[in-house]
């Protein structure tokens, strides 16, 4: 799904295309779990041992240079057993988590935020940083489009991804939202209203990576190679 999410980016939201081949560069390192070391650790993120809801913090740690405690959740060596992960009490209980010298952080929006801020990826004033969690909702309205067709653990159908990926109902890319297709916009609407609002120098927002970038390459271009995840099927890798 990642893979094919990309092509399809690549078509249709040219305009911030010229982002992904930095970020991909400078994230190659990252796919083996290693964190970059140029400065003290600032965090520590506990989650599964998996992407998910934890990997846009994890590569903004990584771009901005961040060392960090990645706590997998696991048994064996390299891996923290969920019994042994502290209090989770700022995420009811669950992960993620992100700690910090002044406490925990639940709930990965918030997590997001705090570490896009920490790692100077939240713009340069309170409205570019509003613009930018404005596209993060529209990115997370994008996923959540695909979840309603494809629910988490569950196998893609070849009817599901038509679906999402060819269905045009929805054509409306400019303008007033048209109600009457709200129940038919899959990845052709939410593209075309996102590149409608893309300014054209390479970024989501202010002319620079940003939260909105990494949330956005997280969702269509974190993908592995069926080399690096052999035993993974194409829809989790």
């Amino acid at each position: 799904i990642l893979a094919l999410l990309s092509m399809a980016f690549l078509r249709q939201l040219p305009k911030a295309a010229g982002s992904f081949a930095a970020l991909s560069a400078a994230l190659a390192f990252h796919k083996d779990g290693t964190a970059a070391a140029a400065s003290p650790p600032v965090t520590e993120l506990k989650y599964w041992n998996g992407r998910g809801l934890m990997d846009t913090p994890r590569m903004m740690l990584v771009l901005a240079g961040k060392s960090f405690q990645d706590v997998r959740i696991g048994e064996g060596e390299g891996y923290t057993p969920m019994d042994r992960l502290g209090d989770l009490g700022a995420n009811l209980g669950r992960v993620p988590i992100c700690e910090t010298s002044l406490g925990s952080i639940g709930q990965s929006s918030a997590i997001n935020y705090y570490v896009a801020t920490q790692c100077g990826l939240m713009g340069d004033s309170p409205f570019e940083a509003a613009k930018i969690l404005e596209m993060c909702a529209h990115i997370k309205e994008l996923s959540d489009a695909y979840r309603s067709l494809v629910p988490y653990g569950s196998e893609p159908t070849a009817a599901a991804l038509d679906k999402f990926f060819d269905l045009n109902e929805a054509r409306d890319s400019t303008g007033r939202a048209d109600m009457t297709k709200r129940s038919s916009r899959f990845l052709r609407w939410y593209l075309g209203r996102i590149e409608a609002l893309i300014p054209g120098d390479g970024y989501l927002v202010g002319g620079k990576t940003s939260l909105a970038d990494v949330m956005l390459f997280d969702l269509i271009a974190n993908d592995l190679s069926p080399e690096s995840a052999p035993a993974l099927s194409a829809d989790k890798r």
